[in-house]
C-alpha cells in the first residue's frame, strides 16, 4: 500500500459508464480528493451522448468521453447481443488507453466493466487495481453458482474493493466467497463540504415560477418506474399546495398520465428542469420544503441504496419523505429528519399519509434536519479511498 503522505504525481485513471462527467457526483468527488493529495487524475467515460469529448472538472483534473461506433443512446440497452458488443468495445478502448497512459492506479467503477477488470488482472499487473462497485453486481448474484464463483474470483484478485455502504458490504460478504484478506471498504455518497455553500442560483432563471416560489416539493432523478415518479407527483399534488420541482430525466408516459388526471393544475404547479448541475441542485434544495426519495425494494440494489440525493438533502437541512428500504430509512432513523413510509413508495396512500405527518410536525423535522447538517461530509471519509490507493 502506498504511503498516503507520498501521493504526489501518482498517476490515477478511472473508467466508468456514466450519466456524463458534468453531473457524475461520485467521480467529481473522487477527482477532488485525489487532486488535493497531489495525484494526477484522468477519468475516461462512456456517457449517454456517445460523443468523443474532453474537458476539465472544477478541481482541474481531466476527463475524456469515448465514442462507440453504432452506439445507442437508449436506456435500457437494445438487446443482449448489443450489450455484449458494447462491453467488448469498451474493454478494447480502455485496454489501449491503459497501454498508452501507463497509470500507477486504475479505478474501475461498477460490475458492467467486469471484462476490463479481467483484462487488467492479466495484462497490467504493474498497476494497482481498485474496483468501485457503485451498484451491487446484478447478473452475478442472481444467475447461478458459476457467475457467483467468477465474481468472487475477480473481487478477491483486485487490490481493493469499494462499496457505497455497510448494507451492500454485508450483502457481498453473505452472497460471495470473499477472502478475509480482501481490502473491502465503504465509501458513502456524501457531498463535498463546499457543495452546500457554492450554489448556482442561475437555475432559478429557468422558470418564472421558481422566482415566485418561497418553497416547493423537490423530486430528483425519478427516472424510472422503480422510483415511483407517478406516485410521487400525484401525492404531492393531492397532499400539498406547493409547486413541485423535478430535476433529471422524467418519463413522457408518466407526464401524459398525470396531465390527463390533473389537467391545468399539473401544468401550473409542476416544473420540469431536466438535468442541472450539482451546484444548481444545492441552490434548489436551499428553498425546498421537502425532498421525496423512493426505490422499489424488490431487488437488493434498491433495498440497500443510499443515493446522493439523500445526503444532499440532509446536508442542506431539508426534511425528506423516504421509502421503507433499509438504505433509505437507516440514516433517517439516526437523524430523525424526515418521515419513513410503511411501504417502499408503491402505496400512494402511504405517501399522502407521510405528507400529512410532515405538515403537522414540520418544525420538528425541520429542526432535526438543520441539526443533521454537516454530519455526512465527503472530506470526513475520503481517507477510506486514499488509504487504498
Amino acid at each position: 500500500m502506498i504511503d498516503i503522505s507520498n501521493l504526489k504525481n501518482l498517476k490515477v485513471i478511472l473508467f466508468h459508464r456514466s450519466v456524463g462527467p458534468e453531473n457524475d457526483d461520485r467521480i467529481i468527488k473522487i477527482s477532488s480528493s485525489l487532486i488535493k493529495h497531489g495525484c494526477f487524475f484522468h477519468a475516461y467515460l462512456w456517457d449517454r451522448s456517445n460523443l468523443k469529448r474532453k474537458g476539465l472538472f472544477a478541481c482541474g483534473s481531466r476527463w475524456t468521453t469515448f465514442r462507440i461506433p453504432f452506439g445507442s443512446k437508449k436506456i435500457p440497452r437494445p438487446g443482449t447481443l448489443y450489450t455484449i458488443y458494447e462491453i467488448f468495445y469498451e474493454t478494447l478502448q480502455a485496454f489501449f488507453t491503459i497501454k498508452k497512459t501507463r497509470p500507477d492506479v486504475i479505478i474501475i467503477q461498477n460490475h458492467r466493466l467486469f471484462l476490463l477488470v479481467q483484462v487488467v488482472l492479466f495484462f497490467h499487473k504493474d498497476s494497482r487495481l481498485i474496483w468501485d462497485l457503485r451498484e451491487l453486481p446484478k447478473g452475478f448474484y442472481n444467475t447461478g453458482y458459476i457467475p457467483r464463483i467468477y465474481f468472487s474470483y475477480l473481487a478477491n484478485s483486485v487490490g481493493s474493493l469499494i462499496v457505497a455502504n455497510e448494507s451492500r458490504k454485508n450483502f457481498l460478504v453473505s452472497n460471495f466467497k470473499l477472502s478475509n484478506s480482501l481490502k473491502l471498504a465503504t465509501l458513502p455518497n456524501y457531498p463535498l463540504r463546499d457543495w452546500s455553500i457554492n450554489t448556482d442560483n442561475s437555475v432559478f432563471n429557468k422558470d418564472n415560477r421558481l422566482l415566485n416560489s418561497d418553497s416547493f416539493v423537490y423530486i430528483q432523478s425519478a427516472s424510472s418506474s422503480s422510483r415511483f415518479p407517478y406516485n410521487s407527483v400525484k401525492a404531492a399534488l393531492i397532499a400539498s399546495t406547493l409547486n413541485i420541482v423535478i430535476t433529471g430525466f422524467f418519463e413522457d408516459s408518466v407526464i401524459r398520465k398525470l396531465r390527463c388526471e390533473f389537467g391545468a393544475e399539473f401544468d401550473r404547479r409542476v416544473i420540469f428542469l431536466g438535468y442541472v448541475s450539482s451546484f444548481a441542485i444545492s441552490a434548489l434544495l436551499g428553498k425546498a420544503y421537502v425532498s421525496l426519495i423512493f426505490y422499489r425494494s424488490d431487488e437488493p440494489n434498491n433495498e440497500y441504496c443510499e443515493p446522493n440525493r439523500l445526503y444532499q438533502a440532509l446536508n442542506k437541512g431539508v426534511p425528506v419523505i423516504v421509502g421503507s428500504n433499509l438504505g433509505l430509512r437507516t440514516p433517517i432513523e439516526v437523524f430523525r429528519n424526515g418521515v419513513v413510509l410503511s411501504s417502499d413508495g408503491r402505496s400512494l396512500d402511504s405517501i399522502i399519509l407521510a405528507f400529512n405527518e410532515l405538515h403537522i410536525n414540520y418544525m420538528k423535522y425541520k429542526s432535526n434536519s438543520v441539526l443533521a447538517m454537516g454530519n455526512c461530509i465527503w472530506e470526513d471519509i475520503e481517507l477510506s479511498l486514499i488509504k487504498f490507493i
